[in-house]
């Protein structure tokens, strides 16, 4: 049943088509209508107004929705409690303002800590560096060596000897010794 109304309809449509067509080309069922001259338009005094400069208001007022071309979602990059808040809702504000403030009372505990490291750090570093200095083994005066305790590619302790002693003077036997510790 209902493809027969689409199929009527359809019909319909077409003949009505094809009697709109024929009335627009001027093919038509009777005597050809005259063709209507063109009429001008005619305003009276009252109906044209000339133009005048005028100012527009400063502020214009309309109902609506306002969007920001720009907005952001401003986050606390810390946790912490919130100590002062500068500005308040509609405020202005410039790029870089600061708005907050956060508590720093867990933040600098954290950065004091990481001092300390830090610190430790340097004095590892310091005592690392002089125990790097201690594997130069070197002179504590000008003299002459005469004895070794150890040859080259032995291994040493800290505290035995090393080096041989080392006098005073140019070669004068009963001059003060020292060792040479590594």
């Amino acid at each position: 049943m209902h493809k027969a109304w689409w199929l009527g309809g359809a019909g319909v449509l077409v003949v009505a088509a094809a009697l709109g067509a024929a009335k627009v080309s001027g093919v038509g069922f009777g005597a050809k209508e005259a063709a209507k001259p063109e009429t001008t338009l005619e305003f009276s005094t009252r109906e044209v107004v000339q133009p005048v400069v005028a100012g527009m208001p400063l502020r214009l007022e309309f109902s609506g929705a306002l969007v920001a071309p720009q907005s952001a979602v401003v986050r606390a990059k810390a946790s912490g409690t919130l100590l002062k808040l500068a500005v308040a809702e509609g405020s202005r504000v410039r790029a870089g303002q600061v708005l907050g403030q956060i508590d720093l009372a867990d933040i600098g505990s954290r950065v004091a800590e990481r001092q300390a490291t830090v610190e430790s750090a340097r004095a590892q570093f310091a005592q690392v560096g002089q125990q790097l200095d201690y594997t130069v083994l070197r002179a504590p005066y000008a003299g002459i060596i005469t004895r070794r305790y150890v040859e080259v590619g032995q291994a040493v302790q800290s505290g035995p000897p090393t080096t041989t002693r080392l006098h005073a003077g140019s070669g004068c036997t009963g001059a003060s010794e020292w060792l040479i510790h590594s």
